[in-house]
This record gives C-alpha cells, structure tokens and sequence, in this order.
C-alpha cells in the first residue's frame, strides 16, 4: 500500500494557480476532503526542502503527504530524502503532478513508466534510480505555444469548470489508491470517459 503521497509544483505565491501546481493543488484538494485526521503541515527535518503531513489509516500504518519546496526540477532531492529516511520502497510511493500529454480534464494512474518529459518526474526517477514509481498524472493539454510558458501560465476562465471536476475526480483516485490500492485505482478511473468539453 501507498505510504508516501508527494504533490509537484513550484514554491512562493508567484507560482501559486499555475498549471505546473496542478498536483500540489491536489494533494491540498485531497486534505481538506478527506476524514483522515492529518496533522498541520510543517517543515520536515531538513528545512526550506519539503513539507509534510501525516495521519494514521485505519489498519494502523502512517500515510505521509508531502510537497517539496524545491522548484520543480530539482523535486527528486525532497523526495529521495524522505525516502531515504523512512526506508520507503518506491513502489509504496506516488508521484502526482500535470501532464501535458494528456487532455485537459483527463487523470491516468500508472504504475512505473519513463518521466515523459516533465522535469519534475525526471528528477525523481533520476534521484530514486528507478522507473518503478507510481504516478497519478492530470491532464493539462494540449499545449498551445511555448511549453514552459504554457505550463507556467494559469488556467483561463473558461478552464476552471473543467479542472475544478478533475480535482474532484482526481482526489476520489487518489482516495481508491489510498484505501485500495493503485491496481483498484486503475481499473476504476483510468477507463472513465473523458470529461466533455463545456
């Protein structure tokens, strides 16, 4: 089962709203909808690197949600450092963050893979040393213009309705993950029919 849940994104108000915020946007969506009772965030050990929280699940093992405070190219030393710390295996890991790849609205759930392209990903696999890293991925495409700009650049209004209906489904995967496991989770959200265009 999952122990670690990390949401990417970059730090400060600057970056606060992005696209490339999408998936520590969902692990603040998942903690303020969840009944689990997770304690404030704060600093970990080693401090201006990450932030974590934690609470107990109900068959008694510890659940830890972090978002670095890296940038995020540089995400995989936050999170090789908690690993590396808690001994988690990097199957008992998952990595959420935005996908230029996919469809805006669309969430895939994937065991291991390559990173695709996002730095953030590149960074963790770079720094755990392996592919075999689960990911929940949230659509943000197609890209339109420069992708770092694009990326960088905040969701229009006409965009919102649609990501506000992708978090809400994102944090119902990441729930199934949590309580049932990432096969579970797959199966239930990953052959879901797109979200229709408004």
């Amino acid at each position: 089962m999952i122990r670690l849940v990390v949401g990417l994104g970059n730090p400060g108000s600057r970056y606060q709203g992005t696209r490339h915020n999408l998936g520590a946007n969902l692990v603040n969506h998942y903690l303020h909808k969840t009944e689990l009772p997770f304690s404030q965030w704060s600093d970990w050990k080693q401090k201006g690197l990450i932030k974590t929280c934690e609470a107990t699940l109900p068959r008694g093992q510890t659940l830890i949600l972090a978002r670095p405070l890296t940038y995020m190219n540089e995400s995989g030393e936050a999170v090789s450092a908690l690993v590396n710390f808690f001994r988690i295996a990097s199957s008992r890991i998952l990595i959420c963050y935005d996908e230029m790849d996919l469809p805006l609205g669309e969430v895939r759930i994937r065991l291991k893979g390559s990173a695709g392209g996002h730095k953030g990903m590149e960074s963790v696999v770079s720094q755990l040393g392996t592919q075999d890293v689960p990911r929940l991925r949230l659509g943000i495409g197609p890209s339109s213009g420069d992708p770092v700009d694009f990326v960088l650049g905040c969701f229009s209004s006409t965009e919102q309705k649609k990501v506000q209906e992708m978090l809400t489904r994102a944090t119902e995967a990441l729930e199934c993950v949590i309580s049932d496991g990432i096969e579970k989770a797959m199966n239930q959200y990953n052959h879901r029919e797109n979200l229709s265009a408004n």
